[in-house]
């Protein structure tokens, strides 16, 4: 299955970026980062590249951070966890935490939802 493949692959390569004390946090930055993924991956990462120079779109690394200069995977991968972090401290109810947190990053209806099947899929992995 896509996800857990590229669960595992990017727990291996980045979890020493996305580990925090809260593992539902951790889960929800592993759904962003594997719906990236398949979002820019292949050819649809090199045209968008190629739009980003010409088109100063100003976006970087595998989490599409908006950023003023280059900015690398793992950076963006940082950015992204801090901010999620900094979110999830500023909940004062934290039953429906989850959603907040992934529209922190995500406005539109089907990147939500994909992420949360990408969450949930990960979460039922991990039981």
């Amino acid at each position: 299955e896509y996800v857990i493949l590229n669960y595992a692959k990017f727990k291996s390569k980045y979890s020493y970026l996305i580990k925090t004390k809260n593992k539902d946090i951790e889960n929800i930055i592993y759904s962003m980062l594997i719906y990236e993924n398949y979002l820019n991956s292949g050819l649809n990462k090199y045209v968008k590249r190629i739009k980003n120079r010409f088109y100063n779109l100003n976006i970087y690394g595998i989490m599409q951070v908006n950023s003023d200069h280059f900015i690398s995977d793992e950076e963006s991968i940082v950015i992204v966890k801090n901010k999620i972090i900094n979110k999830y401290n500023k909940i004062k109810n934290k039953d429906d935490f989850k959603a907040l947190l992934i529209k922190e990053k995500y406005s539109d209806k089907t990147s939500i939802e994909e992420i949360f099947k990408i969450l949930k899929i990960i979460e039922d992995f991990n039981k």
